[in-house]
């Protein structure tokens, strides 16, 4: 792709992640120019839905990304950057409130749970996992759709047999799933970290800001490691 698009597509996945709704080309004139000019933004965003990387629902309609469009995204564009702990008095003091370290780690969970707008969950071991958060997951714009709701309840009946299956292959420190390769199922996004107490991890829309939730999600990692 060449460096152009990839400014034009992170912008138009940016607008998507904020609104939900598909991005045209007026929204991206008034946030990119004079960077790049409205006919150049037109013919762009053009090549892009041939290459597959977005589509426009209808006629009228704006642009979203699709699969291939987040795929692109989350290998070459997301920005990683890291978090320290010490930005998070609120991770800190959860650690002081229980003195039972499971119960601490559950209070993290449902903090990040907070964090992130997602369903939270941990495996602390194979047989043995804790989730919450699905209300911050259904109060999703997506969740709008009664078939999706009923897609991701199924997934969410079957949780602890998922984290059974992922949790001892699981041999990376962090890793985002989405589509065929998210076990969790195509309709979310996953985020996944190892920490000291076990498999950690988010399950979101897959229009959730990876960005923000992969910072959020490395925070609450971190503060489970130091208690």
């Amino acid at each position: 792709m060449k460096p152009r698009q990839d400014i034009l597509l992170k912008n138009i996945i940016q607008e998507y992640i904020k609104k939900a709704q598909p991005v045209g080309s007026k929204v991206l004139s008034q946030s990119m120019h004079p960077t790049i000019s409205s006919a150049t933004i037109r013919n762009e965003m053009a090549d892009l839905i041939k290459k597959g990387y977005l589509i426009q629902p209808h006629l009228s309609a704006g642009r979203i990304p699709t699969l291939k469009g987040w795929e692109y995204y989350l290998e070459n564009l997301l920005n990683q950057t890291e978090i320290l702990i010490n930005q998070s008095p609120g991770l800190i003091k959860q650690k002081s409130i229980n003195e039972d370290k499971k119960e601490t780690v559950k209070g993290l969970i449902r903090k990040m749970a907070d964090l992130t707008q997602a369903l939270a969950f941990i495996a602390f071991n194979e047989n043995s996992f804790y989730y919450t958060g699905l209300t911050n997951l259904f109060n999703q714009p997506e969740f709008e759709s009664l078939d999706l709701i009923c897609n991701v309840s199924r997934v969410v009946d079957h949780l602890d047999e998922i984290l059974e299956k992922i949790f001892n292959s699981f041999d990376q420190e962090i890793k985002i799933l989405i589509g065929q390769k998210n076990p969790f199922g195509k309709d979310c996004g996953t985020i996944l970290v190892r920490s000291a107490s076990g498999l950690i991890g988010i399950l979101g829309p897959l229009r959730m800001d990876y960005e923000k939730n992969l910072n959020q999600v490395k925070k609450v990692c971190q503060s489970i490691n130091q208690i």
